[in-house]
């Protein structure tokens, strides 16, 4: 497509979610696209809007492409001047459920680029609203799986915490406390969620409908996922994210019906404590230790 590398999710599913208030059909999406097209020849930013990048479903489902420019720093100090490289992020449409993925997890891109300038023409036609969550929700989850087995509901189940963030990790002076597995064991943990019962982002490993998923999600809706072998191509990676957008609202949906049904503030209070406690016999124990 115009000698532009447009590669991507090599390595893993970087993505964002973005729901659209009012359908559109393939057509009506490839109109709005050709009206900010891009021109590669002129370094024009804007959509590759004459063909899709890809479709599949019978174009209930189609990946397009926005072509955006970055200065080449390197070849600007060398040459001197402004030099400019194309930067194009791909963007999946799953018209059949009104959302839109684009294809990176990057704070920078996703707002300069996605949402100012490649989601304009949609805007035009429908709203467009982000997909973000909070941290008591990210907090319950670690929640579920210390207290009820993982269980979030009967479909999916959380079966390892690795990552936790709180945005505030004054014990280790880090943005976030990472092992290979069960984070949620270590005293510095125990102690974050503890004094501040919420989380900005962590790492975990669910099954949902019998496939295991292993992602990071962080609370402005941004989420990283590891790929299966046997997922290559874009249909296919495509679908891989749908899904798992799909088992996050579902825990979500459970998580905001748990609130209605149960007096999750003392719950959370007493959850609390008993990370303080544990931290506690913990670090007695470390102390313990030192002296004998």
């Amino acid at each position: 497509m115009n000698d532009i590398d447009i590669s991507f999710w090599s390595r893993g599913l970087n993505f964002k979610v973005y729901g659209m208030g009012r359908g559109l059909d393939y057509p009506r999406l490839h109109m709005q696209l050709q009206q900010y097209a891009g021109n590669p020849e002129k370094k024009v930013q804007g959509w590759l809007s004459e063909e899709p990048y890809a479709t599949w479903d019978e174009k209930k489902r189609a990946c397009y492409v926005y072509l955006g420019y970055k200065k080449d720093a390197r070849l600007s100090r060398i040459f001197g001047g402004k030099y400019m490289e194309p930067d194009p992020i791909a963007i999946l449409f799953d018209l059949e459920n009104q959302l839109i993925i684009p294809t990176t997890a990057d704070k920078n891109k996703l707002s300069n680029k996605v949402e100012r300038k490649a989601l304009k023409p949609i805007m035009d036609a429908t709203k467009i609203d982000p997909y973000t969550y909070s941290g008591d929700f990210l907090f319950w989850l670690i929640y579920v799986y210390g207290c009820q087995n993982g269980q979030i509901n009967d479909a999916i189940s959380i079966h390892d915490i690795s990552i936790i963030s709180s945005g505030r990790e004054s014990v280790n002076l880090s943005e976030s406390i990472k092992t290979n597995t069960e984070v949620t064991q270590y005293t510095e943990t125990l102690v974050i969620l503890g004094l501040h019962g919420y989380v900005t982002a962590l790492k975990l490993g669910i099954t949902a409908d019998s496939l295991e998923y292993h992602l990071s999600l962080a609370m402005d809706g941004r989420i990283s996922a590891d790929i299966p072998e046997e997922i290559e191509d874009t249909s296919y990676k495509g679908n891989y994210a749908v899904s798992i957008h799909k088992a996050i609202q579902q825990s979500f949906a459970t998580y905001k019906s748990f609130l209605e049904k149960n007096d999750w503030k003392k719950i959370k209070g007493e959850y609390q404590k008993s990370c303080l406690e544990s931290s506690m016999g913990k670090m007695d124990s470390m102390i313990q230790s030192f002296r004998s």
